[in-house]
């Protein structure tokens, strides 16, 4: 096998478990924050803070405008000009960033809303400012993010310190916007040193002028709202439509479904230099690295789905409390989507790689539109449960669509006949533990022991996977499958 795909296969999984060993503590710091957060300032003001941050996210998609996508497509081919680059767009950036904070707050003058909400949204909106300073998309360019993930559990921990020691009360929650600007001012300054530190100053004439460079960022920045709307627009129309309350509970939900699609976007940022990489020079070897990752997210997601089913009730309560249990039901329905919102990112990846803007327009485009049209119809009468239910149709339809229209094929029901039958098996035993009226506490680590035993004994992991995974790791040659 040509050694530089292994060396460079070796550099997607030393990325891959620094960013997921960063990502792990990030998220288990970040359910930890939330737990502590929710618990101490209610379902009501915990769904107030959550929308006030989704209104600011969209106002802060004028600042990002799909930049650090090309970015980092530009910089994974000419490594040699990360500074050049970096420097250009984190000004462009800037300009835009004080903009579409001028506009945030004209929005809250003009729109009707309660003054804690106005000072909220504002307090949020100042994150728009230290976002497009973070330096961490030249470094994904760079394939350089083994020390992503220690500056971004430094940002975590600092801001479990300000939970701690600020939010003790309903009242504490306006001290929220201020603990997570601090936090994430910190991560910036990090970025910034480390990124000084790894890189030199580089005089290039292949950058765009900003006319041109808004031009081929127009596609990733569309794709980028239509992105935050699927996210997002259901929390928007929960607030239109129901209570404060229930945006809390759906949004402590989804906070559950977050610590696993993190983990899977840290694998993600890690593959997409490589992919673009792969795009242009071999895709005979893309292909078969997404049929590699896909059953891997197969053997991880697929037990997480089913012991989501048998154990929403008790984690909710666990993380939660019990104020918190309404947000059950929303979470199963979330998690039957977590495999194929995961491949979608894949998807997603190929086609920004390939250039192929109009035809992953045209698969948001579908999503979005379905999104909101089941969101519509769904929250008046059945509220987050409604919700979750959009959101896992316009997932699934956009899995189908990314299959039509992808060339690279990654297959669902062949590679994963034996995984399904250990999930079957781990259903058997959560069932049986829940009749016994164990907790959560006991139910996920005796899970996790009965599938890895029902995948032994049904051999659903292959040989070639250890090996291949082994080889992955060491930088040996050979052949991948």
């Amino acid at each position: 096998m040509n050694p530089v795909f292994m060396s460079r296969a070796k550099n997607i999984t030393l990325n891959f478990l620094s960013l997921l060993g960063g990502d792990i503590l990030v998220k288990a710091f970040g359910v930890i924050s939330t737990a502590i957060l929710a618990r101490s300032i209610g379902p009501s003001r915990f769904g107030l803070l959550n929308l006030c941050l989704v209104a600011v996210n969209y106002f802060g998609l004028m600042a990002t405008w799909g930049m650090p996508a090309i970015g980092v497509r530009e910089i994974s081919v000419h490594k040699e000009s990360a500074r050049s680059w970096a420097a250009y767009v984190t000004r462009l950036r800037l300009f835009l960033a004080f903009g579409a904070y001028a506009l945030l707050y004209l929005w809250t003058r003009v729109h009707v809303m309660a003054s804690d909400s106005r000072l909220i949204t504002l307090g949020f909106g100042l994150t728009i400012l230290t976002t497009v300073c973070l330096m961490d998309w030249p470094l994904q360019g760079l394939e350089e993010m083994r020390s992503i993930g220690a500056i971004r559990v430094a940002g975590a921990v600092i801001y479990l310190a300000g939970i701690l020691l600020f939010i003790h009360a309903q009242a504490d929650y306006l001290r929220v916007p201020l603990i997570l600007l601090v936090s994430q001012s910190v991560i910036v300054i990090l970025l910034l040193v480390f990124f000084l530190h790894l890189t030199r100053p580089s005089l290039t004439s292949s950058l765009p002028d900003y006319k041109e460079l808004f031009l081929q960022t127009l596609p990733v920045g569309i794709a980028a709202f239509l992105v935050t709307m699927l996210l997002n627009f259901d929390t928007l129309l929960l607030g239109m439509m129901r209570s404060h309350k229930e945006i809390g509970y759906y949004t402590s939900a989804y906070r559950v479904v977050l610590v696993f699609t993190g983990v899977v976007a840290a694998f993600a940022n890690a593959l997409y230099p490589s992919i673009a990489y792969y795009c242009k020079f071999d895709e005979a070897k893309l292909s078969t690295l997404m049929r590699y990752v896909a059953r891997l997210l197969g053997l991880l997601l697929f037990p997480v789905t089913v012991g989501g089913l048998f154990l929403a009730h008790p984690i909710m309560r666990l993380f939660f409390g019990s104020a918190f249990d309404n947000g059950s039901q929303a979470l199963q329905i979330l998690l039957l989507s977590l495999w194929m919102n995961s491949i979608n990112s894949l998807y997603f990846f190929i086609l920004i790689s390939k250039k192929e803007h109009g035809q992953l327009m045209k698969v948001l485009l579908i999503q979005v539109a379905l999104n909101i049209v089941l969101n519509l119809l769904f929250i008046p009468p059945f509220g987050i449960s409604g919700a979750a239910l959009a959101t896992f149709l316009s997932d699934t339809t956009g899995y189908l669509l990314y299959r039509r229209i992808v060339e690279i094929s990654i297959p669902f029901w062949h590679p994963f006949r034996k995984v399904f039958l250990a999930c079957v098996i781990l259903a058997c035993g959560l069932a049986a533990g829940r009749s016994f009226s164990l907790s959560a506490l006991w139910l996920v680590p005796l899970g996790a022991i009965l599938y890895a035993i029902a995948l032994w004994g049904t051999q659903g992991v292959h040989t070639e996977d250890v090996r291949f995974a082994l080889k992955l790791l060491k930088g040996e040659q050979g052949d991948l499958v």
